[in-house]
C-alpha cells in the first residue's frame, strides 16, 4: 500500500486530502507542523509527501530543504502547496527542491493525478526502512572494523571516527541512530565527549553506549554522569553488546512514537478547542442578534399596537369629558392623566428597547436622533457628520450599527471623561459603511478590552467586534493611554430588498379605504381626511373631530398609498398623516400629495416628539406637525388653522 505524509496547518486541508488519499487506497498521515512531520518520518517511510509552503513553525521551503538533506527522505517525491502563485515562483527562483508546486486553492483531481504520477516514477523511492545508522568512536582500527562487521550482523550500518573531534564533527552534519564510544581514548575523553554529544542540538536525545576495558564502578559511574545511556565492556562477548544496542534501538523507537502520538494529540485537541471557541463565538454572536430583533419586535409592539390603543382610549375619554356631570367629568381626567404616565412610560420603554426613528428614518435618523439624546440626558455633545446619500440598510445591520454607536458612546461618557465625542459616518469607495467614533480623553489599552459576558462587560468592544465580524464586518481600535480613541466600524453595504417597509410587521394585510358621504357646499365644514393604519386610531379620531361644529371626517386611509388615491377622489381641505403605515409612509405620502394637490393642507401625526420627525415632514410639505400624546385641543387648532392660511 502506498503512503502520503500530509502537512498542513489548515485542518479543512489536512482532512480533505486525507480522506482523498485514503479513498483511492493510500495509507494517509496528516501532520500538523515540521516538528510532527520530523516524527512521523522517523518513524516510517513513505511514497510522498505534501508540504504547505508555510508552516506554524517553520518555512516550507526550508522543511524542504532539510528533507532533500537527510539521507533517508532525500529519494522521496514532494509536493508542494502554496496559497499564491508568486510565492511558487519565488521557491522556484530560491532553487527549492521539491518535485512539483501546486497552488491554493487547488483542484483536488489534479493533485491526484501528480501524485499518482510521482509515485509511479519513484516505485523505488520506498522499499525497506533505512539500516539504522550507528557511530562508532574508538581510536583502535582493529577494534572499530570488527565491532563493525558483528554490527552488520543485525543489518546495521556503521561509520567511524577515530577521535572524539572527529565524531563531533560528524554529528553537526550527519544525524545517527545510536553512538558507541570508547571511554579512554587521547586527546579528548570518551565523558567529554558524551557531554557534548548531549548538548548538541539534534543530537540531545540519541542514545550513547559508552565502551571501555575498565569494569570498575567509578568507570561505570562517570560513564552516566556524562550522560551515557548504558556501559559495555570492550571483554564482554559481542552478543552482549550488539543486544544492548538492540535494546537502545528499541526504546528510540518508542519515544519517537510516543512523542509523535502526544503531538498528535495536543494539536488535534488545540484545534478542537480552537473550532470550540469558533463556534462559541458564532453562537454568541447569533444570540446577540436575536437578542436585537426580539427588542426590535417589542419596540414595535409598543409602538404600533399598545400606544396607539393607549392613544384610542385617549380619544374617547376627550368625548366623555364633554359631559355636564362634574364628578364624570373629574373621573375622566383622573384616568386620562394615568393613561398619558402610562404612554409616557411605554415611549420611554420604545425608546430604550428600539427607537422608533431608527425605523422610520433609518441610520442617519437615529443618530441624529441619539445626539440629540445624549445631549439631554447626558450633557454630552455629539459632533456629528452625516455623509449625504448613505443608502437604506437592513434591519439587522442598521440595529447594529446604531447600537453599536451607541454603546461606544457610553463607554466614552463613563471610562473617558470627556464632554463631547465625534461620530463620522460615510461611505467609502466599494460596498461598505464606515463608522468613526472618536473622542480625546483618557484613552485605553486596546490589549486589555474585556470579553463579552464578563461582569460589566454591557455589549463591549469585544462583543461589538463578534458581532461585526458574524456580519462579514470590521472594528479597528486606535488608542492609547492619555492619547485619546478612535474607533472605526465597517460592515459590507447589503441593502433591503425591494418592497420592504418599515410599518407594523405584523399586519396581516391592508385594509379597504372607508369614505363617507359628505357635502361640497362652498363655506361648509372643513373637511379631513384621516391617515392612520390603526383602527382604533381612526375611529377615535372620528368620534372626536365629528362633535366639532365645523370640522367633519370624509373618510380614512389604512396606509399611504390609499391616502394618495383617496386625496385625489375625495379633495379634502386637510389631511391627518401619521408617520408610520405600511406600503407607504407618512413622509413619502405627504410628498407626493404636496406635489399633485398642493391645494391640501397635511397635518403630521405620530406619536414622536416633536423635534424627532417634525422637520421631515415639514420638509415634505406638511403645514404642521401634533403628536399623538398632546391635548386634543393642539389638533382641533392646527385644523381651523389650516382653514385660515387657505382663505389667504
Amino acid at each position: 500500500m502506498r503512503s502520503v505524509l500530509i502537512i498542513d496547518d489548515s485542518l479543512t486541508v489536512r482532512m480533505d486530502l486525507q480522506e482523498a488519499f485514503e479513498a483511492a487506497g493510500w495509507k494517509a498521515i496528516a501532520c500538523y507542523s515540521a516538528a510532527a512531520a520530523r516524527t512521523a518520518l522517523g518513524e516510517d517511510r513513505f511514497h510522498l509527501v505534501i508540504l504547505d509552503s508555510w508552516l506554524p513553525d517553520m518555512n516550507g521551503a526550508d522543511f524542504v530543504q532539510e528533507l532533500k538533506n537527510n539521507r533517508a527522505t532525500m529519494g522521496t517525491p514532494i509536493i508542494l502547496l502554496s496559497s499564491e502563485t508568486q510565492a511558487a515562483d519565488q521557491l522556484r527562483n530560491l532553487s527549492v527542491q521539491a518535485d512539483t508546486h501546486i497552488g491554493k486553492p487547488y483542484n483536488l483531481a489534479d493533485l491526484m493525478l501528480q501524485a499518482q504520477l510521482l509515485a509511479d516514477s519513484r516505485r523505488d523511492a520506498v522499499s525497506d526502512p533505512p539500516a539504522p545508522l550507528i557511530l562508532t568512536v574508538d581510536d583502535s582500527p582493529t577494534y572499530a572494523h570488527e565491532l563493525g562487521s558483528q554490527l552488520a550482523k543485525d543489518g546495521l550500518e556503521v561509520v567511524l571516527a577515530a577521535s572524539g573531534e572527529e565524531a563531533l564533527q560528524l554529528l553537526q552534519v550527519r544525524s545517527v541512530d545510536c553512538v558507541l564510544l570508547d571511554m579512554m581514548m587521547p586527546g579528548m575523553p570518551g565523558p567529554e565527549v558524551c557531554r557534548r554529544i548531549k548538548n548538541l542540538a539534534n543530537s540531545q536525545a540519541t542514545p550513547v553506549i559508552m565502551l571501555t576495558g575498565r569494569e570498575d564502578q567509578d568507570a561505570i559511574l562517570e560513564s552516566f554522569a556524562a550522560g551515557a545511556d548504558d556501559y559495555v565492556s570492550k571483554s564482554s562477548d559481542f552478543v552482549v553488546l550488539r543486544a544492548r544496542l538492540r535494546a537502545q534501538l528499541h526504546r528510540r523507537r518508542v519515544e519517537i512514537e510516543t512523542n509523535r502520538i502526544r503531538e498528535d494529540l495536543h494539536h488535534k485537541r488545540t484545534e478542537e478547542l480552537a473550532e470550540h471557541a469558533r463556534q462559541l463565538r458564532a453562537l454568541a454572536g447569533e444570540l446577540a442578534l436575536a437578542e436585537q430583533r426580539e427588542r426590535r419586535r417589542i419596540a414595535t409592539i409598543l409602538h404600533d399596537h399598545l400606544q396607539q390603543l393607549l392613544f384610542g382610549a385617549m380619544l374617547r375619554l376627550e368625548v366623555l369629558r364633554r359631559v355636564e356631570d362634574n364628578a364624570a367629568r373629574q373621573a375622566v381626567g383622573e384616568i386620562k392623566e394615568l393613561l398619558n404616565e402610562s404612554l409616557e412610560l411605554s415611549r420611554s420603554l420604545t425608546t430604550e428597547l428600539s427607537p422608533p426613528i431608527l425605523q422610520e428614518g433609518g441610520l442617519s435618523a437615529g443618530l441624529e436622533w441619539l445626539a440629540d439624546w445624549m445631549a439631554d440626558k447626558h450633557g454630552l455633545c455629539v459632533d456629528l457628520a452625516l455623509e449625504e446619500d448613505i443608502p437604506p440598510l437592513v434591519e439587522d445591520v442598521k440595529i447594529l450599527l446604531f447600537e453599536s454607536v451607541r454603546e461606544l458612546i457610553f463607554n466614552a461618557v463613563k471610562h473617558a471623561r470627556i464632554r463631547s465625542v465625534n461620530v463620522a459616518v460615510r461611505q467609502p469607495e466599494g460596498s461598505a459603511i464606515e463608522i468613526t467614533v472618536s473622542d480625546k480623553g483618557s484613552g485605553f489599552n486596546p490589549a486589555k478590552v474585556r470579553p463579552a459576558g464578563e461582569a460589566g462587560g454591557g455589549f463591549g468592544l469585544f462583543g461589538i467586534r463578534e458581532r461585526l465580524q458574524l456580519i462579514g464586518g470590521k472594528m479597528e481600535v486606535q488608542s492609547s493611554p492619555g492619547n485619546g480613541s478612535r474607533l472605526t466600524l465597517t460592515v459590507p453595504l447589503v441593502q433591503p430588498a425591494a418592497g420592504d417597509w418599515a410599518g407594523s410587521p405584523d399586519q396581516a394585510g391592508i385594509a379597504e379605504p372607508e369614505v363617507w358621504f359628505t357635502s361640497r357646499t362652498p363655506g361648509s365644514k372643513i373637511r379631513v381626511l384621516v391617515a392612520d393604519d390603526h383602527a382604533v386610531v381612526r375611529e377615535g379620531l372620528s368620534q372626536l373631530l365629528n362633535r366639532e361644529p365645523d370640522i367633519e371626517i370624509v373618510g380614512g386611509a389604512t396606509d399611504g398609498q390609499a391616502a394618495i388615491e383617496l386625496a385625489g377622489s375625495l379633495m379634502p381641505d386637510v389631511i391627518l398623516m401619521d408617520l408610520s403605515m405600511p406600503r407607504l409612509n407618512g413622509i413619502e405620502a405627504t410628498r407626493i400629495i404636496h406635489q399633485r394637490f398642493p391645494d391640501i393642507r397635511i397635518i403630521g401625526l405620530s406619536m414622536f416628539e416633536e423635534g424627532e420627525r417634525a422637520q421631515a415632514m415639514r420638509d415634505a410639505g406638511a403645514v404642521a406637525y401634533v403628536t399623538k400624546a398632546g391635548p386634543s385641543t393642539n389638533l382641533i387648532g392646527a385644523i381651523r388653522a389650516c382653514r385660515q392660511v387657505k382663505s389667504h
